[in-house]
């Protein structure tokens, strides 16, 4: 079964053990917005939203003036690797 781009690129991102996130001290000032080379942070209501077209860059955590977005590393699961490659048609 092919996977929809976004569903692949959520599904890169949890292999390789990065998620983006937004905390509460972010104002919605948009520095992360206007820096954003894929256009994958889009304002809320209250702070910023985080798209799966995120690429991990990090560019936007380095804009933020509040310090309000952070990179949290997970430990990526063995299923998560296994649908990843075979996604691209890779066998572990």
């Amino acid at each position: 079964m092919k996977r929809s781009d976004n569903e692949s690129r959520l599904l890169f991102q949890k292999s390789i053990g990065y998620v983006a996130d937004v905390e509460s001290t972010c104002t919605s000032c948009g520095e992360c917005i206007s820096c954003c080379p894929r256009l994958a942070i889009q304002l809320g209501i209250d702070k910023v939203v985080i798209t799966e077209d995120y690429g991990g860059c990090g560019i936007c955590i380095n804009q933020c003036p509040s310090n309000s977005l952070k990179m949290i590393l997970i430990k990526p699961l063995k299923s998560d690797l296994k649908d990843y490659f075979e996604d691209i048609d890779l066998k572990l």
